[in-house]
């Protein structure tokens, strides 16, 4: 009987740490969290207070001294970054959102789902490629405006969304 209050305990604590309501709104964002526009603290409000962490970029093309991009991840909805262009270093440019995560869109696309129905649902992407990670491991990528989904493989009929970026 212990163990039986034990687990439904355990469920109900689970289920409220979920997150309430996390939809991924194609291209744009998550929530009321829009690329391009919403910062850090924006994020806050939302979601609650995490640790901001900083990664160094070395220098690329146009950049003479290289960047800072400042990023925070939620577990079960994903990692939120800035880039710091035009010296603003809170303004989110990247949403990265991978296995952990529970978002989905409002009709019912995330994690998980077939090739099929992300189709079905975004309709034909404006290109697939074919990527091969440092492991030897090829993954299909859909590229949509403002937005790349990455499959666990290449074979289309198979294939799971194992991660989803949306980027300004």
């Amino acid at each position: 009987m212990k163990t039986l209050l034990f687990l439904a305990l355990l469920f109900i604590f689970n289920f409220l740490q979920e997150p309430n309501n996390c939809i991924i709104v194609p291209g744009k964002g998550v929530n009321s969290i829009i690329i391009g526009q919403s910062t850090l603290k924006d994020i806050e409000k939302e979601f609650g207070e995490k640790k901001v962490e900083k990664k160094w970029h070395k220098a690329v093309e146009t950049e003479i001294m290289g960047r800072f991009e400042y990023f925070v991840h939620y577990d079960k909805i994903g990692t939120f970054s800035t880039y710091t262009r035009n010296r603003n270093k809170t303004i989110i440019m990247k949403i990265s959102i991978d296995t952990t995560s529970k978002c989905r869109t409002k009709k019912g696309l995330g994690i998980g789902n077939t090739y099929r129905e992300t189709i079905r649902e975004l309709g034909e992407a404006n290109q697939i490629s074919f990527v091969q990670d440092k492991k030897k491991y090829i993954k299909m990528e859909l590229l949509y405006d403002n937005m790349n989904i990455w499959f666990d493989g290449n074979d289309s009929t198979n294939n799971k969304i194992i991660e989803i970026e949306i980027y300004k």
